[in-house]
């Protein structure tokens, strides 16, 4: 079973979120807990015009028009912090001189994180299990206002 579904743009009832087996296709008003905010599935021109929104592991599947822009995870922090993979995309470093580390690269192939020194401090973002970034074991914040984008390859991280 996939679940399917396309979701109107134009302030309109939502449809989708159906769950149909191969071949079939069903619809059902979407939950507000499903969608949050408008969405849109684009097809590529190889995929069928029933585009699975989620896959068997419940992730998003497809590439995606959003309006209103982007609202990711954000966490501000003024001490020593380790990433979390599942629930954090954008550290925001205020205050201070402290370390940020990184999950393992692995298993998270192509996740991002943002890493913000708002601060006057140096902030170091380490990796975990002897990991990398862009080949280096540690890359320094040392300028107040500066970032880094980082990314999963799977093993390792790469400076976006």
């Amino acid at each position: 079973m996939r679940k399917y579904g396309t979701v109107d743009l134009n302030g309109n009832a939502l449809v989708g979120v159906a769950t149909a087996a191969a071949g079939t296709s069903t619809q059902q008003a979407a939950s507000t807990a499903f969608v949050a905010q408008a969405l849109s599935v684009v097809p590529d021109a190889s995929l069928s015009a029933n585009v699975p929104l989620l896959n068997a592991a419940n992730t998003f599947a497809g590439k995606a028009t959003m309006n209103g822009g982007r609202q990711s995870a954000y966490t501000a922090k003024t001490a020593a912090y380790s990433v979390v993979a599942a629930t954090d995309y954008c550290i925001h470093c205020t205050t201070g001189t402290f370390a940020v580390t990184l999950p393992t690269a692995v298993g998270i192939a192509g996740q991002e994180f943002i890493i913000k020194n708002s601060g006057a401090g140096v902030i170091t973002v380490a990796t975990t299990s002897s990991q990398t970034i862009d080949g280096a074991a540690t890359a320094i914040l040392s300028t107040q206002y500066g970032s880094l984008s980082v990314m999963s390859d799977g093993a390792n991280y790469l400076i976006n």
